[in-house]
């Protein structure tokens, strides 16, 4: 009986014991991160761009063996490309990778450089009459080039737009990432149940939300990509048909000089069935993708059904 009477205790000092540990661990850690990067801003900005992008292609690549998964992908995707543009390619993708990251962690920076990016392609009207008239914008993008100049650009014009993020598992870590990402426009919503009612208050209400719907899903649609099947979410189609909100694909494609953007407004999706509306993004992600290859996230499990990779 005695025993039975102190468990309860004892298991409340165990949860304790181990939440302080993880905390503990997590503020160590976050400490660690915070030094890295405090030491990586002091580089000067125009420096520090590329700086990454050289380290994530010739140091941290290698170390970890990403690009062997992008290469795989690449011959998937275009089935006959030859060894030198896999490995050109690659070069390329783990190079724009490394400047996004960094680009990313330097929020200030990275918004006094980007916000004047012109903005071309043949939505480019109708998206603005759209933001004048207060109707609601959903912009759906992927992990290309750097995927927060339309963000960027929009807030400028005063248009702030939000965006549904995934909380990082360190608490202390996140407070910083969230920081960043309202540096750059918002609100931010964290991904889950009751971030997702505010996105939709937010697009109900005339907001602009800004999705990135590229990622393999286990709830998505099976849709092509590269003429090849995979899942996509449809939600952001959802949406704008639930709120009839602009679906508009847009692509921050970087220049040559690897630290300065287009933002390409495509024509806004036909309203239709969701499934109809993501497979037209997908085949407008596509084209752009065809178009600067090297500046795709092709780490993905894109095709997880069928490569397992």
């Amino acid at each position: 009986m005695s025993g039975a009477s102190t468990a309860p205790g004892q298991n409340l000092k165990k949860i304790i014991y181990a939440y302080d540990r993880k905390n503990t661990r997590f503020y160590i850690k976050d400490l660690a991160y915070r030094a890295v990067v405090g030491l990586v801003l002091l580089v000067p900005y125009r420096l520090r761009v590329p700086l990454f992008g050289w380290l994530l292609t010739w140091v941290l690549a290698p170390l970890v063996r990403i690009k062997p998964r992008i290469r795989a992908n690449l011959r998937f995707a275009y089935r006959d490309i030859d060894e030198a543009d896999q490995t050109r390619i690659a070069n390329q993708a783990c190079d724009n990778f490394g400047r996004l990251l960094i680009e990313n962690l330097s929020a200030r920076d990275f918004v006094r450089h980007a916000r004047d990016t012109a903005m071309t392609g043949p939505g480019v009207g109708t998206l603005k009459a759209a933001l004048d008239n207060g109707k609601p914008v959903i912009l759906v993008s992927g992990h290309f080039g750097n995927f927060q100049v339309g963000r960027t650009c929009l807030e400028q014009m005063g248009h702030p737009v939000a965006s549904i993020y995934r909380p990082l598992n360190n608490g202390y870590t996140n407070v910083r990432y969230r920081d960043n990402l309202d540096l750059i426009s918002g609100p931010n919503f964290p991904r889950g149940m009751k971030g997702t009612r505010d996105a939709l208050r937010h697009i109900k209400s005339g907001g602009i939300l800004a999705l990135l719907i590229d990622q393999y899903s286990d709830e998505g649609e099976v849709l092509r990509f590269f003429d090849r099947p995979t899942r996509t979410v449809t939600s952001a189609a959802d949406f704008s048909l639930r709120f009839d909100a602009l679906l508009v694909p847009v692509f921050g494609v970087r220049r040559s000089d690897g630290r300065s953007f287009d933002l390409v407004v495509d024509e806004p999706i036909v309203h239709s069935d969701a499934a109809t509306m993501i497979q037209t993004f997908n085949d407008r992600l596509e084209a752009q993708i065809r178009l600067h290859p090297g500046q795709w996230f092709w780490l993905h499990q894109r095709w997880k059904d069928t490569i397992g990779n």
